[in-house]
């Protein structure tokens, strides 16, 4: 039988603890870092529920129920009503679609816009919106890109809301949520 000599012994080891040490490198760094930097970026969603919303106003208030399953339901007669969410998205995230689902018979009824207001001044700016086209009276979703430099979140100057409204007094139109669509390049931090 052969045996493995201390020197070629010690060169095994520390090969052994190389590779190791490469393969496992960035699983320890993600660990350990408090923020971590994923190679390419990574796509992820916010959902928003028709249950995390709340009237605009006072006006708005009287004029809507949110039904089961899920959806807010204007009165008809009622000129408009106006529903907001706040919206949480990770600090750096890039704010890349928003898209929303809705019912109505009338053009431009059902109007949505994904705003954030500077936290220093109070002056708001828009992100992206959407506006209705779809006259069916069937459940259709729509959706628009955002770009530019307000896409990007900065949760250090700005806070993040989503409106929707229903503006048509004629139709019983139905808003029934949205999704933001972002991309990360970092985890934590």
């Amino acid at each position: 039988m052969r045996s493995v000599s201390a020197r070629r012994l010690t060169a095994i080891v520390a090969s052994a603890t190389a590779l190791f040490a490469l393969c496992c490198g960035g699983i320890a760094y993600a660990i350990i870092s408090p923020t971590f930097q994923y190679s390419t970026p990574q796509t992820a969603y916010l959902s928003l529920n028709p249950m995390a919303f709340s009237p605009k106003g006072k006006s708005d208030a009287a004029h809507f129920q949110i039904s089961p399953p899920f959806w807010i339901e204007k009165d008809v007669g009622a000129l408009s009503v106006c529903m907001e969410a706040g919206v949480n998205l990770p600090d750096g995230a890039r704010i890349t679609s928003l898209t929303a689902w809705g019912a109505t018979g009338t053009d431009q009824a059902i109007q949505v816009r994904l705003q954030r207001a500077n936290l220093a001044t109070g002056a708001a700016n828009g992100v992206v919106g959407l506006v209705s086209h779809n006259t069916s009276q069937s459940r259709f979703s729509m959706s628009s890109s955002a770009s530019g430099a307000a896409a990007v979140v900065n949760n250090q100057h700005f806070s993040y809301g989503l409106e929707a409204c229903l503006v048509d007094s004629t139709v019983n139109s139905l808003f029934y949520g949205a999704r933001i669509t972002y991309t990360y390049t970092t985890a934590g931090g």
